[in-house]
């Protein structure tokens, strides 16, 4: 993901547009990203992952 922000990886984590494995790089990329100005962003990526989690087992 190129130029990242708080803005463009919560669109792109809860949006339609990319893969399971792009999400997934993208978030782990703004966990590694200390420059990146994310308020609360660990809370933000825990919810997102909780929430991904849930989603998968539901459709099972």
């Amino acid at each position: 993901m190129s130029e990242l922000s708080s803005e463009k990886i919560a669109r792109a984590l809860k949006g339609a547009g990319l893969s399971s494995k792009q999400r997934i790089e993208a978030a782990t990329e703004a966990w590694l990203n200390d420059d990146l100005f994310f308020p609360n962003k660990d809370d933000f990526l825990f919810e997102w992952l909780c929430n991904l989690l849930i989603r998968s087992n539901l459709k099972k």
